[in-house]
């Protein structure tokens, strides 16, 4: 039996975030994300992600969300109007 495969997911409420990760619940992933879209963080634990609040600037946050994941998709970026 082989074990689940594991996502994490920076810049999961944006745009291609949001996209990505419903393909990746498809794909057999269980999927980690971040985010700062309140509203969109609701529709994301609704999919039954598991969403980790993290300020990404922090290196020791970095290496917790990384644990356990095989893959990464660094999709948070700053944004401004």
């Amino acid at each position: 039996m082989s074990q689940q495969r594991r996502a994490l997911v920076t810049g999961a409420t944006g745009g291609l975030g949001m996209a990505l990760v419903p393909a990746l619940i498809e794909a057999g992933y269980r999927v980690r994300a971040t985010g700062r879209n309140l509203e969109r963080i609701t529709v994301l634990n609704d999919m039954g992600v598991e969403v980790v609040p993290a300020d990404l600037l922090q290196s020791n946050v970095l290496t917790k969300l990384c644990k356990e994941q095989n893959v990464v998709f660094h999709l948070a970026a700053l944004s401004s109007p």
